[in-house]
């Protein structure tokens, strides 16, 4: 039923007079031809009558989505670029501190070589001198290995700190000592 949604008022209401229609009807801003006074949009020529309306489109609004999307779109990519910039420069300090890195591995290396050899050297050196061959085993020689076993600590706990280090220093430089002859 048509009419069941409408208010019991219009049901009452006369048919209007060809007077009254022209009465309620107005000119289109754009093209002129007469439309209902009540009527928001032409049926002639699909403009909006309200002004304000007229200018925001389904066209316009896809257009107005667009460019708020470039300009999100240009944010996003400002702010991509920032990172790649911060990434790059990082992974360059990275770089240099592996070289850098790889640089004290081998200067620690060739130190860790040259005391291992001058520390050998002092100890013959100094073995050499205080003990002839006829005083192996006596005080003299035990005194002298003291001697030398006190000064060789005091040089590996400088330049070893770490005990794990140290004892293999030890290690290695025990196996290069020259055999003691009974």
């Amino acid at each position: 039923m048509k009419g069941s949604n409408k208010h019991p008022k219009n049901l009452t209401a006369k048919p209007k007079s060809d007077d009254e229609t022209i009465d309620r009807e107005k000119e289109c801003r754009y093209c002129r031809q007469s439309i209902r006074s009540d009527a928001k949009v032409c049926q002639h020529c699909g403009n909006h009558q309200n002004k304000f309306c007229q200018h925001f489109r389904i066209e316009h609004v896809g257009l107005l989505a667009s460019i708020i999307m470039v300009f999100i779109a240009l944010s996003q990519l400002k702010e991509a670029r920032e990172e790649r910039v911060a990434a790059d420069e990082a992974l360059t300090r990275a770089r240099e501190a592996a070289a850098t890195a790889i640089s004290a591995k081998t200067n620690t290396q060739a130190v860790y070589k040259n005391t291992k050899e001058l520390a050998l050297t002092l100890v013959k050196i100094v073995y050499c001198q205080t003990v002839t061959k006829r005083e192996i085993g006596t005080e003299r020689d035990k005194a002298a290995t003291r001697k030398i076993q006190d000064e060789l600590d005091k040089l590996l706990t400088t330049f070893f700190p770490d005990s794990n280090d140290l004892t293999a220093f030890v290690s290695d430089l025990e196996d290069d000592l020259p055999a003691k002859n009974d």
